[in-house]
């Protein structure tokens, strides 16, 4: 009797809960129509439309969710709700230039809540000055020049002993994954000098844990990826710490 009743307590509070944030989605809804804002849809109070948009991700083409908003209403600008956030769409070269070339000025980095929940303070870093000047710091180590003169003999190694490993003799190659797999120990390898196989192939698992919930519903319960991705950060934030200090 006293489960039951606990029970119907919980799931009454429950829908309680979920009443008023609908109640508060529709007035904002109301709030913004006066707004001027480029056509679109927002969906489900709270999931937007952001199941459409696994689902069109989950079949390997994310753009058709993109491509299908822009033919019903015929614009290259469009508004829709991902992941709980409102956002807008730029599509096409021009989108691309107003965005790119207003970084900062018209428009600020933003990022879903899950990215930082996952990521923390350091994140917002990443679009202020201190981000921009970390960034021209390293620029050199990523440009044509350095790659021919710092990384091409070790990737060229890496790349003929990555084909030896995973791709002769095989029957059958899962080209998506093993391409993934050699990206990460060429990041592993080249950027942080790291040799050792076992450690690769842990801070790899641990990566690909979190990258599948990075972009995801920021609910932290045991079983589901956002939690997952959680637990896969601490794990390489450790791996990575531990690292740093054996090369001091």
């Amino acid at each position: 009797m006293t489960e039951d009743f606990s029970s119907l307590i919980f799931i009454t509070f429950f829908f309680l809960i979920l009443l008023f944030k609908i109640t508060i989605h529709f007035i904002k809804s109301k709030e913004k129509k006066g707004l001027n804002l480029p056509p679109g849809s927002y969906g489900w109070p709270f999931l937007g439309e952001t199941l459409e948009f696994f689902r069109r991700s989950l079949e390997g083409r994310p753009e058709k969710f993109i491509k299908d908003r822009m033919e019903k209403y015929k614009s290259h600008v469009l508004k829709t709700s991902l992941l709980g956030e409102n956002v807008a769409i730029l599509c096409g070269p021009a989108g691309n230039k107003f965005l790119f070339s207003n970084s900062n000025k018209l428009v600020t980095t933003w990022w879903p809540k899950s990215v930082k929940k996952l990521l923390g303070p350091c994140i917002t870093t990443i679009g202020s000055n201190e981000g921009m000047q970390m960034r021209k710091m390293v620029l050199y180590f990523f440009s044509p020049d350095a790659f021919i003169k710092l990384y091409s003999k070790s990737m060229n190694l890496i790349t003929h002993q990555h084909i030896k490993t995973h791709w002769q003799g095989k029957e059958v190659v899962n080209v998506h994954q093993t391409i993934r797999i050699f990206t990460f120990e060429v990041v592993c390898r080249v950027l942080t000098s790291i040799e050792d196989e076992k450690r690769i192939e842990k801070l790899g698992t641990l990566f690909n844990i979190f990258v599948r919930g990075v972009i995801s519903v920021p609910i932290n319960l045991p079983g589901t990826r956002f939690y997952k991705a959680k637990r896969a950060i601490i794990a390489l934030k450790k791996d990575l710490s531990s690292l740093v200090r054996e090369r001091r």
